[in-house]
């Protein structure tokens, strides 16, 4: 089997806040000051399922794992991690933003958890890796954790804090 290797990330990362939003905006939870490294990495490997379609409709899709199938995430806070991932058919590990938890945006209480994936591309070749990654074999490597899970006030708000979290993963792991 082919080992993963994440690149090394600072102990905290450091990483400015953003400015405050203007008046009127969608209130934006402050993952930057509280990113950090976690003590070990959780690494999941299992076959991309099919999710809601939801982040794939707002230009932000996912590539979704079953957190049943993972004993590693039962002590795991809900919320926003950082880390790597290898999809198929692409030779390097490749960044990304992973949200654990029940979706309470959503979601009704009760539902199950969820580990929902945006991979973090720049390239034509990276893109083109990732454009249909259902039923392949994923590999992620969660180093570090935004925030916790959230419910917002509606989809406008969730979408702006998924740019920020994308935004500060990027910075932290990218450096």
């Amino acid at each position: 089997p082919r080992r993963f290797h994440a690149p090394r990330t600072p102990a905290r990362a450091a990483a400015a806040a953003p400015p405050p939003p203007p008046a009127g905006s969608p209130r934006l939870i402050s993952a930057a000051s509280k990113a950090e490294v976690l003590q070990e990495p959780i690494v999941l490997c299992g076959k991309i399922t099919s999710g809601a379609g939801r982040g794939s409709t707002i230009g932000i899709p996912t590539a979704n794992l079953p957190s049943i199938a993972f004993p590693a995430l039962e002590s795991a806070p809900s919320g926003v991690y950082f880390g790597f991932c290898h999809v198929p058919n692409f030779p390097s590990a490749l960044s990304c933003v992973t949200n654990v938890g029940y979706a309470p945006t959503f979601n009704a209480p009760g539902s199950p958890r969820t580990v929902e994936t945006h991979v973090l591309t720049y390239s034509s070749s990276e893109k083109a890796a990732v454009s249909d990654l259902r039923g392949g074999l994923f590999v992620l490597c969660l180093v570090g954790f935004l925030r916790g899970e959230e419910k917002f006030a509606g989809k406008e708000e969730l979408m702006a804090n998924i740019v920020n979290d994308i935004e500060v993963a990027k910075r932290v792991v990218e450096g």
